[in-house]
Order: C-alpha cells, then sequence, then structure tokens
C-alpha cells in the first residue's frame, strides 16, 4: 500500500513540475496588433466581437455603423434583432 501511495505522490508531483511554469504565459497584443486582428475579420465577426465586448451600448453602436459604412453590413442582421449576447430582442 506504502508503495502504491509512493508512486501516486511521485506523479502528482511530476506532473506539477511538468506543467506551466511561472511567465511562460505569451504577451499581451498591443493596440496596434489588436486593431490589425480586427481589421482582417470578416465584418460579420468584428460585429460578434464588439457584441460581446463590455464596451458602453453607444460605442458599440458607433462601431456598427462605421462597419456597415464600410462594408454595407448591418449589425441587426448579423445578431439577428438582439442587442447584445443574450440580450432582450431590439423593440
Amino acid at each position: 500500500m506504502k508503495r502504491i501511495l509512493l508512486l501516486i505522490t511521485a506523479l502528482i508531483v511530476a506532473g506539477a513540475l511538468a506543467g506551466c511554469k511561472g511567465g511562460s504565459a505569451p504577451d499581451t497584443m498591443s493596440a496596434d496588433q489588436t486593431t490589425s486582428a480586427l481589421d482582417k475579420m470578416k465584418p460579420e465577426d468584428q460585429i460578434k466581437y464588439y457584441a460581446n465586448s463590455p464596451m458602453p451600448e453607444a460605442q458599440k453602436e458607433k462601431k456598427y455603423a462605421e462597419i456597415e459604412a464600410k462594408t454595407g453590413v448591418k449589425a441587426s442582421t448579423v445578431l439577428g434583432g438582439m442587442k447584445g449576447p443574450g440580450g432582450p430582442p431590439s423593440r
């Protein structure tokens, strides 16, 4: 029994040592990198990105208008009449 317990303990310790180490997380994206990545997205994906973001509704509406002016894709079409993810329908 001690042998099994020792083996299990050794496996747990080995697993902990082989896992992520502090400081190994990738760097965050800069504002320019984020803007560049968003510009490469399809308009529908951009709209969904902003819909799921925590930014205020007024800023979201401004972004939707910019996307519509640039591409002709309407947020109301993409979001199916929803204000946000799981939100109440627009009236």
